[in-house]
């Protein structure tokens, strides 16, 4: 997959792409996506003031796109990450 195939709304200004897709590997950390639609299904890494704060699957965005719904994994329950409190998403996998 290259920067051509992949939507130029979904990174910042001069922002180089480096998601990690099947068997591909980033050469640098994963950049944060802008438009939270469509990281519906998406495993990401959640950010807060540059720190991981979880990683997880997408499971849910609410219309205004300002929040999403990660799922429930292991010990960690669903949580809500709300955009307008300073975090992140990064893809780390995408689901095909």
């Amino acid at each position: 997959m290259t920067r051509a195939d992949l939507p130029d709304r979904i990174f910042g200004p001069d922002e180089i792409p480096t998601l990690v897709w099947q068997g591909m590997t980033p050469a640098k950390r994963p950049r944060a996506v802008r438009d939270w639609h469509l990281l519906v299904g998406a495993v990401v890494e959640v950010r807060r003031e540059g720190q991981v704060i979880r990683t997880g699957l997408v499971d849910d965005v609410t219309t205004s796109g300002d929040i999403v719904w990660m799922a429930a994994d292991g010990f960690e329950s669903r949580k809500m990450i709300d955009k307008r409190e300073g975090y992140e998403l990064a893809i780390v996998q995408a689901l095909h």
